[in-house]
């Protein structure tokens, strides 16, 4: 997702260590018109990854520059997760040949009709991806935040920013739908065993971040910023039920959906908003302001747009989760 926010706060420092093994270290980049790439060299017997998705799978809120790989591309080749996730993986031994197709500002239909297709069908081992945030408009969602105050999103009868409604039909619902026959349509380009990667999106903030960092680096209020997290983690959801009913339509599961949340064995504070409103928040323990941030606040330090992405830490933190999920695949089988 791309964020326009205003300015902001320190991330953490740190990069992919450099070494033999390091996908930084032997990246080539190759561009397309259409889907511009950046590839390895194939070793023997490398487990072929494909990397798609929106800014959160392209590295922005890295401490590594972007790089603009076209016109409506940019990434950050040395601070996608995916790049820490295949040195975590070849440094257990797994060689990997990783293919970084992720663009800040995609949306569903642009992983599918952009990234995804020149992929060989049946050639890839595993598929990253993380979609559904652009479409629901989390750039213009933050920018009403902090500009207007959060609104009420997590609710059936919500409204996303700038989404196509559908008469009879909830935004949410539309979005499930479209999220599943995204993950469909990248079925035929897997291998023999090949799985979908399906990531959730981390949760903005912590029940109780550091009351002097928020006021410098995410001035919203208590009652925002479970708005927020509610929006959030609805959108979480749906990202599972999408994976679900894509599974269910194959007939076999290919989608493995892989957790960005933090917290989850915590139990969900239960808030009523001013017009009566119940609602169930959950809270990101290495959210904003944290005492281990795994999401940056507004970034004043560099590019506005790393605002409310992922840190090194979160980075790592997804990299480390899809590679531990890869190899827990592969074992099975």
């Amino acid at each position: 997702m791309a964020a326009t926010a205003c300015s902001g706060s320190p991330r953490t420092a740190a990069t992919p260590t450099t070494s033999s093994n390091s996908a930084a270290a032997s990246t080539t980049a190759s561009t397309s018109s259409t889907s511009p790439t950046s590839t390895t060299t194939a070793p023997p017997n490398a487990l072929t990854w494909v990397a798609l998705g929106d800014s959160y799978s392209a590295g922005n809120g890295a401490s590594t520059p972007e790089v603009k790989v076209s016109d409506n591309c940019s990434r950050d080749p040395a601070g996608a997760f995916a790049v820490f996730g295949a040195a975590t993986l070849r440094a257990k031994g797994q060689p990997v040949a990783l293919d970084l197709r992720s663009c800040d500002g995609a949306d569903v239909r642009d992983v599918v009709n952009t990234q995804a297709t020149t992929i060989v069908p049946a050639s890839a081992d595993a598929i990253s991806v993380t979609m559904g945030g652009n479409d629901f408009g989390f750039s213009q969602v933050l920018v009403g935040c902090l500009s207007r105050g959060c609104r009420s999103l997590d609710q059936d009868t919500d409204q996303f920013p700038g989404f196509t409604h559908e008469p009879g039909r909830s935004d949410w619902d539309v979005l499930q739908q479209r999220i599943a026959d995204a993950l469909i349509t990248l079925r035929p380009k897997l291998a023999p065993r090949g799985q979908v990667y399906l990531l959730t999106y981390p949760i903005p903030f912590p029940a109780q971040p550091d009351a002097t960092c928020i006021q410098t680096t995410a001035p919203l209020n208590q009652i925002n910023r479970d708005l927020a997290n509610a929006a959030t983690d609805r959108l979480d959801t749906t990202i599972i039920a999408a994976a679900t009913a894509a599974n269910a339509r194959a007939g076999t599961p290919f989608v493995t959906t892989v957790e960005w949340r933090t917290g989850l064995d915590i139990a969900p504070r239960v808030v009523t908003d001013q017009a009566g409103v119940v609602r169930r928040v959950r809270d990101n323990p290495n959210g904003i302001c944290s005492p281990e941030p795994m999401v940056n606040g507004i970034v004043t330090t560099s590019e506005l747009r790393d605002s409310f992405h992922p840190t090194d830490r979160g980075l790592r933190f997804a990299g480390d989760a899809v590679a531990k999920a890869i190899s827990v695949h592969n074992q099975a089988g």
